[in-house]
């Protein structure tokens, strides 16, 4: 994602790519433009101009000062007709041409100006416009750097220059020279709101939340309170994220985007059991534009009918591909199949919900013949080989069905397409650890890190792999933590955070982890196991015993849980055996 593209920087830069700005560049030897040019006809034209070009280009500067353009062009000409020997009136020519939208002539007089005499900060500046117009980039960034190495201050220059390190992906470049214009006027809210996007795009989101705070501390919109809460979700801080969506709720409290956002958030979430009250007023909703997120919300909550309700006057005015396919979602649901896929034909090729909604036809089929399902994805991939979704459903099909190779199959044919697809990757390494190939899968693992250094699943699954080994531990337990940070609600994660701690003797803060993890998922033996565990190490057998005859009535052949179990009686009898001895 480009983030300049809808910031002022942007905006000015298509405007110089148009060479139309009128009134943009005079201040780039430090003289002030007005921000609106009031084009006013030259007062008195009948007074005679002396034949001076310094009289000349005096006049020339008051007219594009007052917005007269063609004027101030004219006088121009007529300057460096007396004197061709001025580099700086042609410069100034170049700019009131360049201004006119003549691109041509803007150029031959700045080439002659270069021929006159050295570069001058203006006559780089125009230059870096002409490059700008012509779309040669990288020479518009070189000119414009040599400009605000000639003066720091000229902060058009640097605007121009920041825009086009966003542009190209530059970002830290685009906050270097963001800086320098922030320090010149710390109250520019447009540098400092860029600046923030630069540092989000580079990870660094501790920042990008301070500038974007400083933001909304200034300019109250609605759009702001929503890119912040985005960033606290990035951060891993859901809790901050959702009180800031009450925040701008608030000061916008009829905002449809934001009660949108709201009840988005609890459904990921899941912190909350209903979005309802934050979408509805009264017994309507507060706008219909939101009538998918309520469907969806009365979905996860297996309220079908005001689902359906919901879905009804999504798609009353007009046709809407998502309102047909949350329909199929809610028939299924009702195992009503057939009119699901009356549903999901409703949706056209080329619809954004197309391929999902086929998929879904899949997953029906897959309900009674594997064969029919598989062959639905090959058909959906043949139409569109690159659905990234469609191999992982065909991949899972073929898990379901105990079907490995061709599993594994299919995988490494999305990863011929997408190599670097996280999900497609972790899909493949889980495989792979799976079947006991927990060389490759770790492989796999670290190759998703280079990708994405915040993977929550891979930084887990090589911080677990290191702890259950015993080695590198403090490292793997840096991973678990920057992986809890970022998906806090992940049973597994705790699990592992646990277990680190454990493996380094910390037995009472591996407790509470363990504990946590065991609440919220109360049938995974490895995770009861570990509690258990530690229970012994804290001296806490009746509870560890517990666990593990609770274990044993799930499995009563489970060797190893009897000799844990017959080691938990040991320690609890030896204490009144050695009472008896004395």
């Amino acid at each position: 994602m480009n983030i300049f593209r809808n910031t002022t920087i942007l905006t000015l830069a298509a405007l110089l790519l148009l060479g139309c700005v009128a009134c943009a560049q005079q201040r780039v030897v430090g003289q002030t433009m007005p921000t609106h040019c009031n084009t006013r006809a030259i007062q008195g034209a009948e007074l005679q101009i002396p034949a001076s070009p310094s009289l000349l280009y005096a006049k020339s500067e008051s007219l594009l000062n007052s917005g007269d353009i063609a004027a101030a062009t004219e006088l121009l000409q007529r300057a460096v007709e007396i004197d061709d020997t001025s580099s700086y009136l042609w410069t100034r020519l170049g700019f009131a041409q360049w201004e006119q939208g003549e691109v041509t002539l803007a150029a031959d007089a700045l080439q002659r100006a270069r021929q006159l005499g050295n570069d001058t900060e203006e006559s780089l500046f125009l230059r870096a416009l002409l490059h700008i117009y012509h779309r040669e980039y990288a020479e518009a960034k070189s000119a414009l750097q040599q400009v605000v190495q000639m003066n720091e201050e000229n902060i058009r220059g640097l605007e121009i220059l920041a825009g086009l390190h966003g542009q190209d992906g530059e970002y830290r470049d685009a906050i270097l020279a963001l800086d320098k214009i922030i320090m010149h006027n710390h109250h520019d809210m447009d540098a400092i709101h860029l600046r923030s996007r630069c540092f989000a795009a580079i990870g660094n989101f501790t920042s990008a939340i301070k500038d974007l705070e400083v933001v909304i501390s200034t300019i109250k919109e609605e759009s702001l309170y929503r890119e912040l809460a985005r960033l606290y979700r990035a951060q891993g801080d859901e809790k901050r994220e959702f009180s800031i969506y009450e925040e701008g709720l608030k000061l916008f409290p009829e905002s449809c985007l934001l009660r949108k956002a709201i009840a988005d958030h609890m459904l990921i979430t899941g912190l909350f059991p209903s979005g309802e009250a934050y979408l509805w007023k009264g017994e309507e909703p507060w706008c219909p534009e939101i009538a998918d997120t309520m469907a969806i919300l009365y979905i996860h909550e297996k309220r079908y009918l005001q689902a359906m309700a919901s879905i009804k006057q999504l798609i009353a005015g007009e046709a809407s591909d998502k309102g047909y396919y949350l329909k199929g979602l809610i028939h299924e649901a009702l195992n009503e199949d057939i009119l699901a896929r009356e549903a999901y034909a409703n949706i056209p090729n080329g619809s954004h919900f197309f391929i999902p909604a086929n998929l879904r036809v899949a997953e029906i089929l897959a309900q009674s013949s594997t064969d029919d399902a598989i062959k639905k994805v090959e058909e959906i991939i043949a139409a569109s080989p690159k659905t990234p979704e469609a191999y992982l459903f065909l991949a899972d099909i073929y898990g379901r069905v105990g079907q490995i190779q061709n599993t594994e199959a299919t995988l490494v044919r999305a990863l011929a397409i997408y190599p670097n697809s996280t999900e497609i990757l972790y899909t493949h390494g889980f495989l792979l650890s799976g079947s006991g190939r927990t060389g490759e899968a770790l492989t796999i693992m670290q190759q998703i890190l280079l990708i994405d250094p915040r993977h929550c699943e891979a930084l887990n699954f090589v911080g677990y792999h290191d702890a259950d080994r015993g080695i590198n531990l403090k490292a793997a337990q840096e991973k678990i933590e920057m992986a809890l940070a970022r998906c806090p609600e992940q049973a597994e994660i705790l699990d592992s955070l646990g277990w680190v701690l454990f493996k380094r003797g910390k037995y009472e803060q591996a407790l509470q982890y363990l504990q946590k993890a065991q609440e919220r998922l109360p049938h995974e033996r490895i995770v009861a196991l570990h509690l258990a565990e530690n229970y012994e190490k804290l001296g806490r057998y009746e509870a560890a015993l517990a666990i593990y005859r609770q274990l044993l009535h799930g499995d009563a052949k489970d060797t190893v849980v009897q000799q844990k179990i017959a080691r938990c009686e040991g320690k609890i009898a030896a204490p009144s055996s050695r009472k008896m001895k004395k």
